[in-house]
């Protein structure tokens, strides 16, 4: 069941994304009142959602204070954290369009930490080390994950533009900035994601030779993740040597994201879903 503070959080992601929606689909709200709106609203249900998750992880530590987070404290963790992450960049840059990918996502997030119940699954050691590498995969999976949805963005913009040629019969997603400015920001993220990505594997290893004695533990998780960051060495060399762009980047970019999903939650569903 939800709790208040969980419809509180649902009702004003909602209510940012459907006006969000006007913005971006009408040029003529583009106003900085409805901007502050769309940014406050969704503080808004950061705020809700971050007292929601406080109160179910400090229920659950009380009850077992050796424990971190399960996976259903995850993955509303992580959605909380990539909703604070495309807020601060929207204060800084003209991203507010991402919120259309990224506000239906944290709602999501949000349902799944609610339906997977903590109790009837394993969690994590609590471990220092550890901790620092989860906090450093969490940034490095925001920043990824507003690049994947700037790069589905930049898909569905290009489609248009194809298909409409006339800009008057353009509608929905015409008021999106310019294609080279979305594809600039792309890589920003990129690089940023990429660099996170990298402290969390450099912490991983570190982690791994405390606890274990050997710098990695070849499992599920540790090859999808090597294997997540050899695809965006290559999709960053590609930008970098070969000039990828548009639709060819954006493509590249989805499936290096959906490798890292994978690697990120692949091994744990299994493990504390399906084989518990």
């Amino acid at each position: 069941m939800l709790s208040a503070l969980s419809w509180a959080s649902l009702l004003s992601y909602l209510t940012a994304l459907g006006i969000l929606w006007q913005y971006t689909t009408r040029p003529t709200r583009h106003t900085d009142f409805m901007r502050a709106t769309i940014l406050i609203v969704t503080l808004l249900g950061i705020i809700f959602h971050s007292v929601e998750l406080y109160v179910r992880v400090a229920s659950h530590r009380a009850a077992t204070p050796d424990t971190l987070f399960s996976l259903g404290h995850s993955i509303s963790l992580v959605a909380l954290v990539v909703t604070v992450m495309f807020v601060l960049v929207s204060m800084a840059r003209s991203t507010l369009n991402l919120g259309l990918a990224i506000l239906p996502t944290t709602m999501l997030g949000l349902l799944a930490g609610r339906w997977i119940n903590p109790d009837h699954h394993p969690v994590i050691p609590l471990d220092r080390g550890f901790e620092w590498h989860l906090a450093l995969a969490i940034i490095a999976f925001s920043l990824l994950s507003l690049a994947f949805a700037q790069s589905v963005l930049i898909v569905i913009q290009e489609k248009q533009l194809k298909a409409l040629p006339d800009p008057e019969s353009r509608t929905s997603l015409v008021s999106l900035p310019a294609l080279q400015s979305m594809e600039t920001l792309l890589f920003q993220l990129l690089w940023l994601g990429f660099l996170a990505l990298s402290l969390t594997l450099g912490m991983g290893i570190l982690v791994n030779k405390a606890q274990y004695g050997v710098p990695l533990v070849f499992n599920h998780h540790t090859v999808l993740t090597i294997a997540t960051w050899l695809g965006y060495c290559v999709l960053l060399g590609g930008r970098t040597f070969l000039y990828w762009r548009g639709r060819q980047a954006a493509i590249y970019t989805i499936i290096c994201y959906s490798l890292f999903l994978l690697g990120y939650f692949g091994p744990r569903i299994v493990r504390e879903l399906i084989i518990n």
